[in-house]
């Protein structure tokens, strides 16, 4: 109680006036400056991290097998034996000249694996790759078919030689290679490569890699035309039609998990942002009118001091639970949003991470003057919005900005992104558990600093009562003494009368 007091006489005097002033003073901008430092340094150089993210090239291109292809059996028997069309394998040109390119070996840290197209896509869905390039099968022979076929109009002229090398017959021919073997002849298939990657796992960084993938499939295209023109063309042995020229191949860009609004990409974690302003709103209300201290002190018991607790966060948490309810009316007053998931777990997302803000926000308020409590909860929400993965991803950040994983707002987010657009499911469960372990641990925290602060309050009022009492014991011996002293007074002069 003699600190109490202490602390409270401090408070009256002019000197705490000059420190509260001062702490105005360094407390603003230093907490201007660390927002400026945790949010500017987080999206700082992040095309210089692109080595961080893993793409993987999957290059399934077998070349041009005479023993299956007709075309390809038709072209060996053409080109000279320095040049065997089993040598021609486009698919491992375009692998080396992204190994070679002294700017594409180190944009990204680039797997090389052996995938089906499934797999490959799996691997992005898993989050385990950013990207990956996809080459497939029959890459070199749709290429090749786009050669000019306009001196293949007399197909027996051309087939008879290779039947006579080979002793088969026409019939032979057909069985080996398919009843549509010499119609395809004449049939041009374009070729293609695909680019996968999932938009919705985090739209700023992915963007990054898509920019890439565009850029390097120009060099590519231009790599393919230049080489078989090398080859083939200017050795006078075949030419392509003028559509291979204008386009090489066709680029696939696979994305797994569109968006199809491209403001919702913000509101996954701009929400979050929102809701907890408004828990620090919420405290600061709290504070100014501090409901239940006469109960606490009308009321001598234990019991009320964890009632008033329970109270305080059950009432707090009444407000924010509307606060929640708006902000799906914000998220889908715009027209009809994306949402892979029923709005109602959205909702319960929202509700999770108000509770985790508002006892945060509670046990600062609980602990701290006003000024503190508010400097550390800005800086605890500018530390978590800029290392939450929604503005860029992590891996694209330094080193400190990974710390994200530690706190809530990066689960929540995560989360959010699986409602929203049904993104990297496999970590559904992680991001639930996360979220109610720091829902629990910061409730039983705030309950415990809420009992500490009532307790202090319900120790500062008999202090109170008992200076009143002592006024009041004052000023009564002094109304006694005035009356006495008149009464004195009288009987002299009732005395006087008397002589």
């Amino acid at each position: 109680m003699g600190l109490i007091e202490t602390i409270e006489n401090f408070k009256m005097s002019k000197k705490f006036k000059y420190i509260f002033f001062g702490m105005l003073c360094v407390l603003f901008p230093l907490v201007i400056t660390i927002y400026g430092i945790v949010y500017f340094g987080g999206l700082w150089d992040p095309l210089g991290k692109l080595k961080n993210l893993k793409v993987t090239i999957v290059n399934k291109d077998v070349g041009c097998p005479p023993d299956t292809n007709l075309l390809c059996l038709i072209l060996s028997s053409q080109l000279p034996p320095t040049m065997p069309i089993q040598a021609i394998k486009i698919g491992d040109t375009i692998v080396e000249s992204i190994k070679q390119n002294d700017q594409a070996k180190d944009i990204f840290n680039w797997q090389f694996e052996d995938l089906t197209y499934e797999q490959s896509k799996q691997t992005v869905e898993d989050y385990d790759r950013w990207g990956v390039i996809y080459i497939p099968e029959d890459f070199t022979q749709n290429i090749l078919s786009q050669i000019d076929k306009s001196g293949m109009s007399n197909v027996t002229a051309i087939i008879t030689p290779i039947l006579q090398a080979t002793g088969m017959t026409q019939v032979d021919l057909i069985k080996k290679y398919g009843p549509n073997a010499l119609a395809s002849l004449a049939e041009s298939t374009q070729a293609s490569i695909d680019y996968i990657y999932d938009t919705a796992r985090s739209y700023t960084s992915v963007t990054f890699v898509t920019t890439v993938f565009e850029t390097i499939d120009k060099t590519l295209k231009k790599g393919v035309s230049l080489n078989l023109y090398q080859k083939v063309v200017a050795t006078g042995l075949a030419k392509f039609n003028n559509k291979f020229y204008l386009n090489a191949y066709d680029s696939n860009y696979v994305d797994i998990h569109p968006l199809n609004n491209f403001g919702q990409n913000f509101a996954s974690f701009m929400l979050f942002l929102i809701i907890y302003i408004s828990a620090i709103a919420t405290n600061l209300v709290y504070r100014k009118y501090r409901p239940f201290n006469n109960y606490i002190q009308t009321k001598k018991t234990n019991g009320s001091i964890i009632t008033s607790a329970f109270a305080k966060i059950g009432i707090n948490m009444i407000y924010m639970l509307v606060v929640c309810a708006f902000m799906m009316l914000v998220m889908f007053m715009f027209g009809k949003a994306q949402h892979e998931k029923n709005t109602f777990c959205i909702y319960l997302i929202f509700v999770l991470w108000a509770f985790i803000s508002l006892t945060f926000c509670h046990i600062i308020s609980n602990l701290l003057p006003l000024l503190p409590f508010l400097g550390i909860c800005v800086i605890f929400l500018v530390v978590q919005l800029a290392t939450c993965g929604g503005i860029i991803a992590n891996q694209l950040q330094p080193g400190f900005w990974n710390v994200g994983k530690a706190f809530p707002m990066y689960y929540a987010t995560a989360e959010m992104k699986y409602l929203l657009f049904g993104t990297g499911g496999r970590f559904n469960g992680r991001n639930i558990l996360a979220l109610l372990l720091w829902a629990v641990g910061l409730a039983v925290v705030d309950l415990l600093t809420c009992i500490f602060q009532l307790r202090n309050i319900r120790k500062a009022a008999p202090s109170e009562t008992t200076d009143l009492e002592k006024q009041n014991t004052i000023e009564t011996q002094q109304q006694n003494a005035r009356v006495t002293q008149q009464d004195i007074e009288d009987n002299e002069n009732d005395i006087t009368n008397m002589k």
